[in-house]
């Protein structure tokens, strides 16, 4: 719990108190434990992407992603990660794909609206 809180939460609205080492450390023990492998499959992802891993970040969020378990920020960090590994087209349909699910459920929470203007900024769609 505590890595997604820092992954997410942390890095967006104070990036200047993350610890990205200290976040990745317990995204790989929370992973490692496999409690709920995909969910913490999704935070490893989404912690990798904070530190500028980039490929490590898109194994573990595919992987998320096909078990069906993705959740929408999963879905943005994938958009987002595919753009910084050139695949312009698959980030735009995860993107999409995101926008799609957040409607469906909560389009008014302000963390997944901060999570899409952070994604909206890196494919340059805004």
């Amino acid at each position: 719990m505590e890595a997604i809180v820092l992954a997410l939460h942390v890095s967006s609205v104070c990036p200047d108190l993350y610890d990205g080492a200290r976040a990745l450390d317990l995204a790989r023990r929370a992973n490692e434990r496999g409690l709920s492998p995909d969910r913490y499959r999704e935070t490893l992802g989404i912690t990798h992407y904070r530190n500028g891993q980039y490929e490590q970040a898109g194994d573990a969020l595919l992987t998320s992603a096909e078990s069906d378990q993705v959740s929408v920020y999963g879905s943005f960090f994938l958009a987002m990660t595919q753009w910084k590994l050139g695949e312009q087209p698959e980030a735009r349909s995860s993107y999409d794909t995101a926008v799609e699910q957040m409607e469906r459920t909560w389009p008014l929470s302000p963390g997944f609206n901060r999570i899409k203007a952070e994604a909206s900024q890196v494919l340059g769609l805004n």
